[in-house]
């Protein structure tokens, strides 16, 4: 689905159920742009980087693109996740008899009345218990609640967001680092005073200012990195939590009674 396609369906009768955790991050990163834009057109974003003589600053933004594209396409996915959960929410739900056939030949499930079911996280889940239904001697596996394979697909979905947090941390690194340097340079240009003549006084003063600049906006730009992609991550574990739990009620509520059943096989 196309961003023109994400952004029409807002607007429909039921918008939560296309794409609204990629709009919510579409909005965030909308209005940063935008923050962005004026303060480069004030002369303020240009004033950062050429005053800061240590490229931290520059290498602190390329890290923030870099987390956002990151979490942009995980956040795509996790919303593409919920969608299809909720598809195979409604096909479960529609069923009077819910029966659930396993297809080897394509590796897909079908229901009873020949419905297939999306490929997503939950389907594949639901493939595994009747497959390991299936190699236990037709026993009723264990649902989501207490399955250690359920925990194993949730924490493989949430082990791809670590990078970010990672980088929120690095970008915070990045500026304290910044920190020491710029007071080092200030430090250096004071060792180097060999008399106290104003013309050399005026010389130190502008390498003093200039180890500062470099100190106060390294840190500054750590600090305002760090806090956005730590605020985008967190919108991306708060779709996960709840796709999680979509997850749960789902097996709980609607797959547990056909898993009671003989499972299905497909030609």
């Amino acid at each position: 689905m196309t961003v023109t396609g994400i952004l029409s369906n807002a607007f429909s009768k039921k918008p939560a159920e296309h794409h609204l955790l990629f709009l919510k991050w579409l909005s965030f990163t909308g209005v940063i742009l935008f923050v962005a834009a004026v303060f480069w057109n004030q002369g303020l974003l240009k004033s950062l980087y050429a005053s800061d003589i240590s490229y931290i600053s520059f290498l602190i933004t390329i890290l923030y693109f870099v987390a956002s594209t990151i979490c942009a396409v995980q956040i795509f996915l996790v919303s593409r996740e919920l969608n299809e959960t909720r598809e195979i929410n409604e096909i479960l739900h529609q069923e009077e008899n819910l029966q659930l056939i396993y297809n080897e030949k394509i590796s897909g499930l079908k229901t009873k009345s020949g419905k297939s079911l999306p490929k997503c996280l939950l389907s594949d889940y639901i493939r595994d218990l009747l497959r390991s239904k299936t190699h236990t001697d037709n026993e009723p596996p264990a649902l989501a609640k207490e399955n250690h394979l359920f925990d194993a697909y949730i924490d493989q979905l949430r082990n791809r967001h670590d990078i970010g947090w990672f980088m929120a941390d690095v970008m915070l690194k990045l500026g304290l680092l910044g920190t020491v340097i710029g007071f080092i340079m200030m430090l250096s240009s004071v060792t180097g005073i060999s008399s106290f003549e104003p013309s050399m006084m005026q010389e130190v003063l502008i390498n003093m200012s200039g180890g500062m600049r470099v100190a106060l906006f390294t840190t500054l730009s750590g600090l305002i990195g760090s806090i956005l992609v730590t605020i985008q991550f967190r919108l991306l574990d708060g779709g996960t939590e709840n796709l999680h739990v979509q997850m749960v009620k789902i097996i709980e509520v609607e797959v547990a009674s056909a898993l009671s059943q003989k499972p299905g096989k497909g030609n």
